[in-house]
């Protein structure tokens, strides 16, 4: 599931009166498996790539923030405290600053 998948998946959403559904729990892991696949596929690709203009660098950074980064933390708010694995440093591998700071890096060596 995509990250607007899972922001807009009522099934996924829980409080702290209600156990945590098994299938609620595979889906959270899938979901935080393939983000984390999507973060390494960005920054591999991303290292490829030199960016000589400054101003450029920086106006596609700030678009990649507001296009992965704002999504993410969003996504990150709402499901990274809840307990659905006893693997936490599996799934949750990426926070919002590490992911920024990613995406600052992105476009020069």
């Amino acid at each position: 599931m995509t990250i607007r998948e899972m922001l807009n998946n009522p099934s996924v959403k829980h409080s702290s009166d209600n156990p945590l559904k098994e299938g609620d729990r595979e889906v959270l892991k899938a979901s935080f498996a393939k983000v984390n696949e999507i973060i390494d596929t960005l920054r591999n690709q991303n290292q490829q790539y030199i960016v000589d203009d400054a101003h450029l660098r920086h106006y596609l950074r700030t678009e990649s923030k507001k296009m992965i980064l704002e999504p993410f933390k969003t996504y990150y708010n709402q499901f990274a405290h809840i307990d659905f694995t006893q693997n936490p440093e599996k799934y949750k591998r990426y926070t919002p600053p590490m992911l920024e700071s990613i995406i600052d890096s992105f476009f020069e060596h």
